[in-house]
């Protein structure tokens, strides 16, 4: 588990093993999308599945380990870091590769089809990256389902829609959304005026999570180590200095934090495949003079 993101950590210490079934109310019902049965485990290694029929939707992420499903006569390997959704109708048959710890959700109701077919488009199963906002709101059902406490069921359908929200946002957008502490990385860069010194440390400091764990979930969620894509912020403010202000390269460098001109247009020529001066010639013939 050392290379575990903290709130996936978190989960597995503190959820190991909990679930249980729900029994929707009526506005549940009259809403046609609820969660039916929810939990959360780790899986031993070995530990087959026999195929059963599949009566519902079922959401799931696999948060260490790996597992894998088949289907008629198609396999998937669901590695740590990855969701699956299931069709219903489906019989599937699962195993446990590498001890996966796993949290699923079983989603039903009369419209559950229609809130959730568009992410499958046409598949039997969809195989994706999870957020962290969706694993905040579907973790917290499973435990709910297991204790269920006075209102447990109303609590469970709002953690429910605050998931599908999030599910269906990355979905239509083709991008996950990001966590909380990456979020707050990415707006320190973009308010930054880079006059500071802006480090990967810097970032970790910010996100208040320790460098190495920033690092794996920044990469993981941008898809770009946190060292690069300060570089690319850097690169992406020079473009808009050299377009509204008549300033040389050495004064745009010094403004987007970088001291040696020379430095710049290295970095630069490595983002854009051409030197700032040729990037300039180019685009703002009017700035070529200075």
């Amino acid at each position: 588990m050392h290379n575990l993101g903290i709130l996936e950590r978190e989960i597995i210490q503190e959820n190991n093993g909990v679930g249980g079934v729900n029994q929707p109310t009526q506005p549940e019902l009259l809403s046609g999308l609820y969660v039916s049965k929810a939990g959360s485990r780790r899986f031993p290694r070995g530990f087959d599945y026999d195929p059963s029929r599949q009566h519902h939707w079922e959401w799931g992420a696999v948060l260490d380990g790996e597992m894998a499903f088949t289907a008629g006569n198609k396999s998937w390997r669901v590695p740590a870091g990855t969701g699956y959704m299931l069709r219903p109708g489906l019989t599937v048959q699962a195993q446990a590769i590498d001890a996966p710890f796993l949290i699923w959700l079983e989603i039903s109701g009369d419209n559950a089809t229609a809130a959730l077919e568009g992410i499958l488009e046409g598949k039997d199963l969809h195989l994706g990256k999870y957020s962290h906002d969706q694993l905040y709101s579907a973790v917290k059902i499973p435990s709910l389902l297991q204790e269920k406490p006075v209102g447990y069921n109303y609590l469970a359908n709002g953690y429910l829609w605050r998931f599908l929200a999030h599910l269906l946002f990355a979905n239509s957008s083709g991008e996950m959304p990001l966590s909380i502490e990456v979020r707050h990385a990415t707006e320190y860069v973009g308010q930054s005026d880079f006059t500071e010194p802006l480090s990967m440390h810097h970032l970790a400091l910010v996100s208040g999570l320790s460098v190495e764990t920033f690092r794996k979930r920044f990469e993981r969620e941008t898809g770009v180590p946190p060292t690069q894509y300060i570089i690319r912020q850097r690169m992406k403010r020079a473009k808009v200095l050299m377009e509204e202000e008549a300033r040389s390269l050495a004064e745009i460098a010094q403004r987007v934090g970088i001291e040696n001109p020379y430095y710049f247009s290295r970095l630069f020529h490595k983002q854009e495949g051409m030197s700032p001066s040729a990037y300039r010639k180019r685009f703002f013939p009017e700035q070529t003079g200075r």
